[in-house]
């Protein structure tokens, strides 16, 4: 089933994902089935095409349904990047109190501390990251970023929220695979 969706201002792709399939991960079949690449910035009111019968993460997708959250983390222009939500300041966090949990991802945890996903690269740079990778629970992060949505990054704070829209995997694991790749007894993602 296929539903019409209409961009609302400062929406990404990946903010459309979350909002209607519980998860980031839901963002590149959403692109394709309306002809889009991630980099394409979203107009405000176009009209996508969202397939319901794939949502990815039902409780995620119900909490934004029945608040009637519609996640917007994208800057539109430089304008806006220094004179609307962003601001240009220094955000230097502490790694232990940035504490990975359950089923957090690298966006979610840019998200919960900078406000915007739109840090991820600094984020992921500053601690050898990827995109893809898998975090494990309690592990700490480093993360200084210029790029913070007050509004946003406040929402999260005064309500102890931390997003989770994706899969840790419990520390004991990736010590295994780990043990395992170095000793060269298996090739990454063998285990995912």
């Amino acid at each position: 089933m296929t539903k019409t969706i209409t961009v609302t201002y400062n929406q990404t792709a990946l903010d459309l994902a979350v909002q209607h399939k519980g998860t980031v991960e839901g963002v590149v079949d959403m692109l394709l089935d309306n002809g889009l690449s991630i980099t394409e910035v979203l107009v405000a009111g176009a009209s996508l095409q969202v397939n319901q019968t794939d949502v990815i993460d039902q409780d995620v997708l119900n909490y934004y349904t029945d608040k009637n959250l519609k996640p917007a983390s994208a800057k539109t222009s430089l304008a806006n990047s220094l004179g609307g939500y962003f601001e240009v300041t220094t955000l230097s966090i502490d790694p232990e109190q940035l504490k990975v949990k359950h089923n957090q991802t690298a966006l979610d945890i840019a998200l919960q501390a900078s406000g915007t996903i739109t840090s991820i690269t600094d984020l992921l740079l500053q601690n050898n990251l990827s995109i893809t990778d898998y975090l494990t629970v309690n592990q700490s992060l480093d993360f200084n970023t210029a790029i913070v949505n007050k509004p946003i990054l406040n929402y999260y704070k005064n309500r102890s929220m931390h997003p989770a829209t994706g899969k840790t995997i419990p520390a004991p694991i990736v010590e295994v695979q780990q043990i395992l790749f170095e000793n060269g007894l298996f090739e990454n993602g063998l285990f995912e």
